[in-house]
């Protein structure tokens, strides 16, 4: 019922524990606030032209 191949499964939370899971971690979290603070900062009226 179950697969047989689990340490597949078991594999990945060991990659966030090292440095280089670390890495890509704080990297992604870096992209999105930037990714974020942009859109927060965006200005609106820019995107429609009134004619």
């Amino acid at each position: 019922m179950f697969p047989t191949n689990t340490h597949y499964f078991y594999s990945y939370p060991v990659v966030f524990l090292t440095s280089v899971g670390f890495v890509l971690i704080s990297k992604l979290m870096l992209g999105f606030e930037i990714l974020f603070a942009h859109g927060a900062f965006r200005v609106l009226e820019d995107l429609f032209l009134d004619d």
